[in-house]
């Protein structure tokens, strides 16, 4: 876990630590990264991206680009999580306008 992915969950690294990072995922997009997770896996391919969300410490949800690749020796995933919160409301804003 990282500091950036924990202030946009509103929690602290410390945590975080002490759960599975599937925790943080809604409940219902859950399954969804699982299949991503052994898809990148079984496939090799790198990366794997979706859109997931993601529960606050504050229970609202905020959406997170979700990427997967497969470590060198190929038994892990690293996972990228982009706050897409931002991009949302602004891109909202400007059709507004």
């Amino acid at each position: 876990m990282n500091p950036a992915l924990a202030r946009m969950l509103g929690f602290t690294v410390d945590a975080m630590l002490d759960r599975p990072f599937e925790h943080f995922i809604v409940q219902a997009d859950r399954g969804s990264f699982r299949a991503m997770h052994r898809y990148t896996l079984e496939t090799g391919t790198n990366p794997t991206r979706r859109v997931l969300r993601y529960g606050r410490i504050d229970r609202g949800t905020t959406l997170g680009g979700t990427s997967l690749a497969v470590t060198e020796n190929s038994a892990q995933c690293v996972c990228v999580v982009r706050d897409l919160s931002l991009e949302t409301r602004s891109g909202a804003r400007s059709e507004v306008l």
